[in-house]
C-alpha cells in the first residue's frame, strides 16, 4: 500500500475514533481529542491530545512547557516552550508596550500599576536640587515668560511679568522682609515702606493742615468744602495764558493792583475793581464788569453772529465790537429744475442727461443752494448708466445692435450673430465685431469664408488630365462662382490606343494589328494609373491572317515554309528546272502558294 494512502487512512481512523471516544477539546483551531490537522504555518501534522495541539512524528519528545496564566511561549515549529521568567524586550518582543503592562513605581516619583501618570511627592524636590540644574529652554511656558536659572533657591534671570503670569496676594513679608510695614504705611516705588502723606498731613495744633473725609482744611479740622481756609488767603501772580484749560483760575495783577480770573479766553478783573466804563450803546459798567458785544447787528445769511466779551478794566473797556445784539438775515431756499425744494446750504446731485452714453458719474454735478441761488446748470434729477467700451463705443441704456463673432465667418453672418443690449450700464452678449461679410455654404470644401478660392473639377476621374476638367471657384459675399462640384481629381491618360481614358481604366493592347497565318497576336494589359499608362503595345486590336491550301505543284515548297504562300518555285513545273523555292516577289514568277 502506498505510504501516503496508509498515513491518510490511519489519520482518518484516528480522527473517527477520537471523535466518538473523547469529549475533551483543543482551541485555535477548535478540535476534539484525537483530531488530526495539517498546520500550514509550520508545515507539520498535529493532533489534539485533549487540551492542546501536538506535533505528530517528531523525533524527540514533544513538550509544551508548563502553561500558566501570564506565561511567555515560543516555538521552533515542533516544540512549544513557555516560561514565566523575564523576557528580552529587545530580541523577544516587538510592537507597542501597553500602559496596562507597567507596574507601580514607588519613591519620590510614584505611579499606579497600569498607568503612566506620575506624581512627585511633596517636598521631594528642593531648591538645592533645582539650583543650576534646569536648562533655560525648559523654563519657557505659560507661567514664566523669560528664561533664567535658579541658584541656591533664587531666580537668576529677567523680571517675571507678575501682572500677566502671577495670581493671588503677595505676602507683605516678601516686600523688604516686611520691615516698616503697618496699617498706616504704604509701599513706595523706591522699595521702602513710608507713612502716607508725610509730616504735612499729620494731625497738629492750630495752623496745621487737616485732611478729613476728602476735604482739606487750612486752620480748621472740619473743612466744609473741598478747600476751606480759616483766615486770610493770598494769591500770587500767574503769567499763564488764559485758555479754556485753566478756566476759573485766579491770579493777582501787580500792575493794576487787583485780582483777576480766567474766563476761558482772557484774564478779567473781579467786578468792582477799579474805575467804571461806558458801553458803545451808552450803558454803564463797574470796574471788572463784562458785557457781550457783537461784530454785526444783522450779519448776512449763513454768516452767523460773532461775539466777544468786553471787560471794564479800571476805566478802559477792552475789545472792539459795538453791537449789543445780533439778528442774522434769513436764508432763502432754492427750487431745483425738477421741482425739488432745496434748503439753504443743502445740496443735490444733478445730471446733464438721463440716459448718457456712459456711466452717470461722468455726467453729474453737485448743485448747492446758497441763500436762494442754486449753483451749477445740470437739469436732470435722475440718471441711468450707459455702457462704455462696446463694439460701437459708449452707448446709452436701452441701445441694442447686432454683433458678430467674426467679420468673415465660414458661412452666413446670421449664424454667427447676436443682439447685444445695454441695460443700466451692463452690455449683454460677448461678440465683438460690428460688421460681417457672408461666407459660402455647401461648397466642395464645406463652408468657407468670403474671398476663399480653390480649384474644382467636373469629374474626380476624368478621361484625361485634371487641368482640362478644372475651374477656379471663388466665394464672394456668400456667392460661389463656377459650377464644378468636385474638390479633388485624379488625372486620366491621353493618347492611349483607345483614346483618352480615366484613371483605373484597363484594356488589352497588341504589338501589331495582324499576325501571319498560323501564328498568334502578342498582347498585354495596359492600365491607366493617375495619368500614366502601363505597357507599350500600341494596337487596340489584332487579327491573324487566313491560311490557303498550297497548289499541288508547289506543295513541297509551301510545306517547306509551314504553309506560307509567300514562296514559289524558281522554275515552273515541266520546265525541267530544279525545285528551288524562292520568295514570291510578284516579278517573273507570280505564282505563290495557292
Amino acid at each position: 500500500m502506498n505510504g501516503r494512502i496508509g498515513l491518510a487512512l490511519a489519520m482518518l481512523m484516528l480522527a473517527l475514533w477520537g471523535r466518538g471516544a473523547l469529549a475533551a477539546g483543543c482551541s485555535t483551531p477548535p478540535g476534539n481529542e484525537g483530531d488530526i490537522i495539517y498546520n500550514s504555518t509550520y508545515k507539520v501534522v498535529q493532533f489534539c491530545n485533549g487540551t492542546q495541539w501536538v506535533n505528530a512524528g517528531s523525533s524527540g519528545a514533544v513538550g509544551v512547557g508548563t502553561l500558566t496564566n501570564g506565561s511567555f511561549c515560543t516555538t521552533d515549529g515542533s516544540v512549544i516552550n513557555c516560561t514565566t521568567a523575564a523576557i528580552s524586550l529587545t530580541s523577544q518582543a516587538n510592537g507597542t508596550l501597553q500602559a496596562a503592562q507597567f507596574p507601580a513605581l514607588t519613591g519620590d516619583v510614584t505611579t499606579s500599576a497600569g498607568s503612566l501618570a506620575a506624581t512627585i511627592t511633596t517636598g521631594a524636590v528642593t531648591n538645592a536640587m533645582l539650583a543650576g540644574g534646569i536648562a533655560a529652554s525648559k523654563l519657557v511656558g505659560t507661567d514664566i515668560t523669560t528664561v533664567g536659572t535658579i541658584a541656591a533657591g533664587t531666580w537668576q534671570g529677567a523680571a517675571i511679568d507678575l501682572a500677566g503670569y502671577v495670581t493671588g496676594n503677595l505676602p507683605v513679608a516678601n516686600l523688604n522682609s516686611g520691615t516698616g510695614a503697618s496699617s498706616s504705611t504704604f509701599w513706595r516705588g523706591d522699595g521702602t515702606w513710608a507713612v502716607a502723606g508725610g509730616a504735612q498731613w499729620q494731625d497738629g495744633a492750630s495752623g496745621a493742615i487737616y485732611y478729613n473725609g476728602g476735604n482739606v482744611g487750612i486752620g480748621t479740622a472740619t473743612a466744609g468744602a473741598t478747600l476751606e481756609v480759616a483766615g486770610p488767603a493770598k494769591f500770587g501772580t500767574d503769567g499763564t495764558e488764559c485758555t479754556g484749560t485753566i478756566l476759573g483760575r485766579i491770579r493777582w495783577n501787580n500792575s493794576s493792583a487787583y485780582y483777576e480770573y480766567c474766563n476761558g479766553s482772557a484774564w478779567s478783573p473781579f467786578k468792582g475793581a477799579g474805575a467804571g466804563c461806558t458801553t458803545p450803546w451808552s450803558t454803564s459798567l463797574d470796574g471788572g464788569e463784562a458785557v457781550v458785544a457783537y461784530q454785526s447787528a444783522a450779519p448776512a445769511c449763513g454768516a452767523g453772529c460773532v461775539a466777544e466779551a468786553r471787560v471794564c478794566d479800571n476805566g478802559t473797556l477792552n475789545g472792539s465790537y459795538v453791537n449789543v445784539s445780533c439778528s442774522p438775515a434769513a436764508c432763502y431756499s432754492c427750487t431745483a429744475p425738477w421741482g425739488l425744494n432745496i434748503l439753504h446750504g443743502a445740496t443735490a446731485t444733478a445730471y446733464s442727461e438721463e440716459t448718457p452714453t456712459g456711466p452717470c458719474s461722468g455726467y453729474s454735478e453737485t448743485r448747492t443752494c446758497t441763500d436762494g441761488s442754486l449753483s451749477g446748470s445740470y437739469t436732470h434729477a435722475s440718471c441711468t448708466d450707459g455702457c462704455t467700451g462696446t463694439p460701437w463705443g459708449n452707448v446709452s441704456t436701452g441701445y441694442a445692435n447686432t454683433a458678430y463673432s467674426s467679420t468673415t465667418p465660414a458661412g452666413p453672418c446670421a449664424s454667427f450673430s447676436e443682439t447685444r443690449t445695454c441695460t443700466d450700464g451692463s452690455l449683454s452678449g460677448s461678440y465683438s465685431d460690428t460688421s460681417c461679410t457672408d461666407g459660402c455654404t455647401g461648397t466642395p470644401w464645406g463652408d468657407v469664408v468670403t474671398g476663399y478660392a480653390n480649384t474644382a473639377y467636373s469629374s474626380t476621374t476624368p478621361a484625361g488630365p485634371c487641368a482640362s476638367f478644372s475651374e477656379t471657384r471663388t466665394c464672394t459675399n456668400g456667392s460661389l462662382s463656377g459650377s464644378y462640384a468636385h474638390g479633388s481629381c485624379t488625372d486620366g491618360c491621353t493618347g492611349t490606343p483607345w483614346g483618352n481614358v480615366a484613371t483605373g481604366y484597363a484594356n488589352t493592347a497588341y504589338s501589331e494589328s495582324s499576325a501571319p497565318c498560323g501564328s498568334a497576336c502578342t498582347s498585354e494589359t495596359r492600365t491607366c494609373t493617375n495619368g500614366t499608362l502601363s505597357g507599350s503595345y500600341t494596337h487596340a486590336s489584332c487579327s491573324v491572317e487566313s491560311c490557303f491550301a498550297c497548289h499541288s505543284y508547289y506543295t513541297n515548297c509551301c510545306n517547306m515554309n509551314n504553309g506560307s504562300c509567300t514562296y514559289q518555285y524558281y522554275s515552273p513545273p515541266g520546265a525541267g528546272g530544279s525545285l528551288n523555292c524562292i520568295a514570291a516577289t510578284g516579278g517573273a514568277y507570280p505564282w505563290g502558294c495557292p
